[in-house]
């Protein structure tokens, strides 16, 4: 009887153990739930290489953060390059910018989670701006919004 008692406990445990360990898996991959790697800002991807753009229409932004080796504003988005000079975030304060699923400036952040899903990280910046960052593993999507409305899309590489 002793016997058979300490099986159904091990069991138990067992069955405990393998739920947590799910549960923990599960939290860890919720971070790759949503692929972003066709994701674009005023149909610009991250990545695209400066040649694909035309020269005329690059203008060089005052850009004070030597985090990039070129800032240019370009058709109503700001782009920024890395030293292989591919674009490595897009950021548009502009209402007629879209993401590649519809969403623009003015739109709210229940608008933004019928698009994106409700697996996002959500942070206050300052005291009336929240930040709403969606994320795979190698790209971030983040809006800033005031009184739950977009003011500012940002697309970036993480890595």
């Amino acid at each position: 009887m002793k016997k058979r008692w300490m099986t159904y406990v091990a069991c138990l445990l067992c069955i405990l153990g393998l739920f947590s360990l799910q549960l923990y898996f599960q939290a860890e991959s919720k971070e790759g739930i949503l692929d972003l790697s066709d994701e674009s800002l005023n149909q610009i991807h991250l990545l695209t290489p400066i040649t694909e753009f035309e020269p005329s229409k690059l203008i060089i932004a005052n850009d004070t953060s030597s985090e990039f080796t070129h800032t240019f504003e370009h058709e109503q988005v700001l782009l920024s390059f890395d030293s292989s000079n591919q674009v490595v975030q897009i950021t548009s304060l502009n209402p007629e910018v879209k993401t590649s699923k519809g969403i623009s400036i003015g739109d709210s952040l229940v608008d933004v989670i019928d698009q994106y899903g409700e697996v996002y990280e959500k942070k206050d910046e300052e005291p009336y701006i929240q930040k709403v960052s969606y994320r795979d593993k190698q790209i971030e999507l983040t809006f800033y919004l005031t009184n739950d409305i977009v003011e500012e899309m940002k697309l970036y590489v993480t890595q």
